[in-house]
């Protein structure tokens, strides 16, 4: 089983070094949100401030953080980021990867002014990501990471076309 954190890249990562410094690839993988955006109905797993002030050489941008300030979320919109995805798949299944554990996917799309927990969109790139294996590496299963109530785990597994097998941490 292979860990793929499609939600947010850490701070340290090479991705937001080159977003500092406004270098591909990088300048367009994070989300910029006005500090004055109304968030309120954003779901949160955590109580860390969900954005983080980044100073870079385009001055202080404030940035997505659904987790925290050192996990600042990717912004799926930008179809490079998708690619770049494609790429770390395709790169887990050479290396023999049967299982894909797609980590906090949940929160994987955003949209200012709603909850931003299981959107459409998020859906859809599942269904795409199991498509694409279906296609690629037809043995390779998706295992999605979803840490809510069971009930809207459930939701995961799509109509047979998105996940095949899910969890949340009280499961394992």
């Amino acid at each position: 089983m292979f860990d793929l954190v499609l939600n947010h890249a850490s701070r340290k990562g090479q991705w937001f070094a080159n977003y500092l410094a406004d270098v591909d690839p990088g300048r367009d993988y994070f989300i910029e949100v006005d500090p004055a955006a109304d968030l309120r109905a954003v779901v949160r797993p955590r109580s860390t401030p969900l954005l983080a002030e980044v100073a870079t050489t385009r001055g202080t941008r404030h940035l997505w953080a659904t987790f925290s300030e050192d996990q600042i979320d990717l912004n799926f919109a930008n179809p490079m980021v998708l690619s770049e995805f494609i790429d770390i798949i395709f790169e887990y299944v050479a290396r023999g990867a049967r299982l894909l554990r797609l980590d906090a996917v949940a929160f994987l799309w955003k949209d200012i002014g709603g909850p931003c927990i299981h959107l459409p969109q998020t859906h859809r790139l599942i269904k795409f990501l199991r498509a694409l294996l279906a296609h690629y590496a037809p043995g390779v299963q998706l295992i999605t990471e979803t840490n809510v109530p069971n009930r809207e785990n459930l939701t995961y597994f799509g109509n047979a076309n998105e996940a095949h097998a899910i969890y949340n941490f009280s499961l394992p």
